[in-house]
């Protein structure tokens, strides 16, 4: 892939809990990692009925250069992503990342839209 093609500028946030108040209650907040040129193409979508409700699901690649927070794929699990344009704010979670050939330059991250907004 070209780097012309890198058109988007996606943020990378991680998953991390926090304690709040007086009782000690854990919540969840999203850390920010770093930002990324980044090219999103969609691979296909679905419609889940769950509890009586209709979602909307669509999986994504996410294609981008090589970072070392993409290595350890542990990590990649408590990712997401989060792409803003005009306005609209779209969330992905990262379940996984592809280095592709293993030379360390591309790497694709196999995201989810839609069901749980990235948490």
């Amino acid at each position: 892939m070209q780097g012309g093609n890198l058109r988007k500028r996606v943020l990378i946030q991680q998953r991390a809990s926090t304690v709040e108040g007086t009782f000690g209650q854990q919540s969840l907040i999203w850390v920010n990692l770093t930002t990324i040129w980044a090219d999103i193409e969609v691979v296909s979508g679905a419609q889940l009925a769950r509890s009586q409700s209709i979602y909307n699901m669509t999986t994504h690649h996410i294609i981008t250069r090589f970072q070392k927070l993409f290595a350890d794929m542990k990590k990649v699990g408590s990712y997401r992503a989060v792409y803003t344009t005009y306005g609209s704010t779209r969330y992905f979670d990262i379940g996984a990342t592809l280095n592709d050939a293993e030379r360390n330059r591309m790497v694709t991250l196999l995201c989810s839209e839609g069901l749980n907004d990235g948490q």
